[in-house]
């Protein structure tokens, strides 16, 4: 019994975009920003169904991240000099973004109590979780 459990889990994927995924993502985060693999772990984090579904959805949120608008690559310096890549939601874009993400909790309003639409409601409740990696250069030095 436990076993169909876990395989019941395994087999419900969210119904949510690959955007929206980064959306909630990279508005989780204090500067809207985050390298790849911290865009993978808040990803896990508010979808645990990501944490043992194969890769190929990884693969979907570089092809999402460099096609759409909302999102762009930027270049910064680590504190050791050395490059690190970013992403963002673009300035001119967060409108859109969270335009984006009401669609989505309104097309799920419909139904009762979805997982979608409480991970929605709760997302912000990660926010102390999910930084980016440049936050060190944020902090104090005494």
């Amino acid at each position: 019994e436990n076993g169909d459990n876990k395989e019941e889990n395994r087999e419900k994927r969210p119904q949510v975009s690959y955007p929206v995924l980064i959306a909630l993502a990279l508005m989780n985060s204090i500067t809207y920003s985050l390298p790849l693999p911290q865009i993978y772990s808040s990803i896990c984090k508010l979808y645990p169904y990501y944490r043992t579904a194969a890769d190929g959805w990884k693969n979907s949120i570089r092809h999402s991240l460099t096609t759409s608008k909302c999102f762009e690559r930027v270049e910064e310096r680590s504190p050791h000099d050395t490059r690190v890549a970013i992403w963002k939601i673009r300035d001119e874009e967060i409108n859109t973004v969270k335009s984006m993400l009401e669609k989505h909790r309104n097309k799920n309003a419909e139904l009762v109590c979805t997982e979608d639409d409480e991970i929605l409601n709760e997302a912000s409740m990660f926010a102390d979780q999910i930084r980016p990696s440049t936050d060190i250069q944020y902090s104090r030095q005494e």
